[in-house]
């Protein structure tokens, strides 16, 4: 990837780029002592990579919105305080007076994407600045290439995969060249190399004297640059160097956070200071390779011996001229957990809709417990496939969290009184009950997320279908819905999960498919697939952190927990 050579003016190295003043703000209904952000203090100046890290519902969102002007502007609420970006009050200029020099990808990217091709999408905030024609071009041309992109110019975004769409919506905000870049979550559905890809962006924009902040509740994926800002419950409880997040007096498990799998085995090893992520997996392994033993791994989860309740025979399928499936073959058995891995447009969340009805092969099959999806509707297949998509607003269209996740049991023909155990059972499941009269489409993406599978589950299906199940959920969270995942498993449901966090598949999957041009390009067990670097990224793929640190210590670990059996405590034999 190269990266895009910005020509717009850099400020003078000693401007202050932003300062926060005692900043506090409360949405409208939201009670004083629950404000989404509380007295929020801080200065940042030029030429810096700042981390903003916390859980879900922390506040990162509503900070950055209060960096672009939505927030006064666009959002009403209770704000205090003082924001100043580039020298200029937000709540005296307008969205549009100070988008030339802040620029926000949104953690709802899908809502800032509207015009019918990518060029033109990425094309649309410089041509409101007034930019001429051929700097146009210029800024298109090299925010494309910077996201990977290139060639896509003509493309429909809504047409592209999830993680394609971010990154149409970054190229977008870079085309603004902003003094101050923001993005909210920006890498949540993007592969690997595209998570690093935008990093390597981040990176370079900073070294031209930009400020660019990475808001993401994982670590591991952002405490690489200069600087960090931990929020908790929506006050600032760290503001300081990246490194000084990491190591043994690591503020992240205060915050709910979890700490980046290096700095976990640094620590075991007794170590001194922080483990110097910049420099890369195979630095911090020539470090902690004295303190390393062959781990005990553990064993494979057993293979499932039930019958073959998938069949995907031979299935070819395109969008026009966009080839998405190419004779994609495998069985799924009863009782197994599938995790379906890939690069961004591979044909995963294509996959996914032909094992449930929503599209049907142009060549080949699918069976379902040996009957052909060919002849059978979405909604007849719902009896037996549930189904959480990959953008949880697709499925979310009542008044009410109770009447979304009712609408399955009622349309499978449920008596009233089964609905509302059914219901009440998913609510509890995902962590929702009580909220049964609230809005869907007013809450987080994480909650949003937890509404719509909690509709698959109370179809009480006997295959569940998951498409990103992990995006938008902080660590916490994910566990929660994975172990979730394993209970119903273990109750007799098998599972086909989608996933980018590739951490969660040798935790809870019994098998993985690497998906590759729409075709199957690996499968095995998760510790055979995540351990071959060279053929994951043929698909675009890295190893999660600690399989990646394994390989270098060449100990065969492929999750945390190995890892750390593998040092020794304090360093000591």
């Amino acid at each position: 990837m190269h990266d895009p050579r910005y020509a717009g003016t850099i400020p003078a190295a000693n401007e202050e780029r932003i300062r926060l003043q005692e900043v506090s703000f409360g949405y409208p209904g939201q009670a004083e002592d629950m404000s989404a952000l509380s007295a929020i203090s801080s200065t940042v100046g030029p030429g810096l990579l700042v981390a903003l890290l916390g859980r879900s519902g922390a506040g990162k969102s509503t900070l950055g919105r209060c960096l672009n002007g939505l927030i006064p502007h666009a959002i009403r609420g209770r704000l205090s305080g003082r924001v100043r970006v580039c020298g200029q009050d937000t709540s005296e200029h307008t969205v549009a007076q100070l988008a030339g020099h802040v620029g926000l990808v949104l953690q709802d990217f899908e809502n800032q994407l509207f015009r019918p091709t990518v060029e033109l999408e990425v094309a649309f905030g410089p041509e409101n600045l007034g930019v001429g024609r051929q700097e146009i071009r210029r800024r298109v041309s090299a925010a494309l290439e910077a996201v990977g992109l290139s060639g896509f110019e003509q493309r429909d975004p809504m047409a592209l995969s999830g993680g394609q769409k971010q990154r149409v919506a970054v190229a977008g905000v870079l085309a603004l060249e902003p003094d101050v870049l923001c993005l909210d979550e920006a890498m949540s559905d993007l592969d690997p190399i595209g998570q690093r890809e935008v990093l390597a962006v981040a990176r370079r924009l900073a070294g031209e004297g930009r400020t660019v902040i990475l808001a993401d509740h994982d670590p591991e994926r952002v405490l690489c640059g200069d600087r960090a800002l931990v929020l908790k419950d929506g006050r600032l409880m760290a503001d300081c160097p990246a490194a000084g997040l990491l190591g043994a007096r690591s503020a992240l498990p205060e915050a709910g956070l979890p700490e980046p799998a290096a700095s976990q085995a640094w620590v075991r090893a007794g170590m001194d200071g922080a483990p110097p992520l910049g420099e890369g997996f195979r630095v911090i392994a020539e470090q902690l390779r004295p303190h390393c033993r062959p781990p005990e791994t553990r064993p494979a989860k057993p293979a499932a011996t039930g019958d073959t309740v998938i069949e995907v025979r031979d299935v070819y399928f395109d969008y026009g001229d966009q080839p998405a499936l190419n004779g994609l073959s495998f069985d799924v058995r009863e009782g197994e957990i599938v995790a379906v891995i890939g690069g961004n447009g591979g044909g995963k969340s294509t996959l996914l809709k032909h094992v449930c009805g929503l599209l049907h092969p142009l060549r080949g099959d699918v069976l379902i417990a040996g009957r052909s999806t060919r002849g059978l509707t979405a909604s007849q297949l719902c009896q037996d496939v549930g189904y959480v998509a990959q953008n949880p607003d697709h499925q979310l269209f009542s008044a009410t969290v109770y009447d979304d996740v009712a609408f399955a049991p009622r349309h499978l023909g449920l008596a009233e009184d089964d609905v509302r155990a059914a219901v009440a059972d998913a609510l509890e499941a995902v962590g929702m009950a009580g909220r049964e009269r609230e809005d869907p489409i007013t809450m987080p993406k994480g909650d949003r997320q937890r509404v719509a599978l909690a509709g698959a589950l109370a179809q009480r299906p006997r295959v569940l279908l998951l498409d990103e199940p992990t995006t938008g959920l902080d660590h916490e969270e994910v566990v929660g819905t994975m172990e979730l995942v394993r209970m119903m498993n273990e109750r007799g449901t098998t599972v086909i999960m989608v996933t980018h966090s590739l951490w969660v598949v040798p935790e809870y999957a019994h098998r993985a498919i690497v998906l590759r041009e729409g075709r199957v390009h690996a499968e095995g067990t998760p510790r055979d697939v995540l351990g071959s670097r060279d053929r994951l990224a043929e698909c675009g793929l890295e190893p999660p952190p600690a399989a990646a640190l394994g390989i270098e210590l060449g100990i065969g670990a492929v999750t945390v927990e190995e890892l750390l059996a593998a040092l020794e405590v304090g360093g000591s034999p």
